[in-house]
């Protein structure tokens, strides 16, 4: 079998997706020959590829004949079919179906396309949120600061765990200027109205002998 001989050529130097001639050229990851010269099923690459029908890959190209690459592995299994869960290899919108909320079939960060959720949308793990978006706390989103490393406030921000605190007291939003800024919620002490989000106010409390948003 060919997967089981010795690679003769492990010093090849074409790297897996990259045109060939023959199989010695091929840069093989181990100590036998599972990297081949063979058409990958792409024509503007070339005519035939270093590619493998099993294994390790991070694009369609990497893999030979009719394999594709699902969730970082070259495989053949059926690709028409539909009901996809978040993570879940795809290519297509209509693939992806969720319990609730949306499902897209995009790039989700794990070298491979497949059913994601965006901003805000409900998770289990970080491959099923889309782009550079994490699970946290069963929502896709980014996550917070390391203590002290997050935004000051009044700092322009894209999203709330930019900010210091993560998100959990304080959110990005427009505080009166023309651009969003890290702010507080309303009830968190602060010293100027520029503090706090939105039309809300900093406002010295007796009781609390101190300043509030609200």
């Amino acid at each position: 079998m060919l997967g089981g001989k010795q690679a003769g050529a492990q010093q090849g130097w074409v790297p897996i997706g990259g045109a060939c001639y023959n199989t010695g050229q091929c840069i093989q990851d181990g100590p036998s020959i599972s990297v081949f010269c063979d058409d990958n099923g792409f024509g503007y690459d070339g005519d035939v590829n270093c590619c493998r029908y099993e294994g390790y890959c991070q694009a369609d190209e990497h893999c030979c004949g009719a394999s594709f690459c699902y969730q970082g592995q070259c495989t053949t299994f059926p690709d028409d079919t539909d009901d996809r869960g978040p993570g879940e290899a795809c290519f297509s919108d209509d693939q992806c179906r969720a319990a609730s909320g949306a499902l897209y079939c995009a790039d989700n960060g794990f070298g491979y396309t497949a059913c994601c959720a965006v901003y805000g949308d409900r998770c289990a793990a970080d491959d099923g949120c889309c782009g550079d978006l994490g699970c946290f706390g069963g929502a896709c989103g980014y996550g917070g600061p390391a203590p002290g490393g997050g935004l000051p406030l009044g700092a322009q921000c894209s999203y709330a765990a930019q900010c210091e605190g993560g998100g959990n007291y304080v959110d990005c939003e427009n505080n009166g200027g023309f651009v969003p800024v890290c702010c507080l919620f309303n009830g968190q002490g602060c010293s100027s109205d520029l503090d706090c989000c939105g039309m809300s106010s900093c406002v010295y409390q007796a009781a609390l002998r101190g300043a509030i948003c609200i």
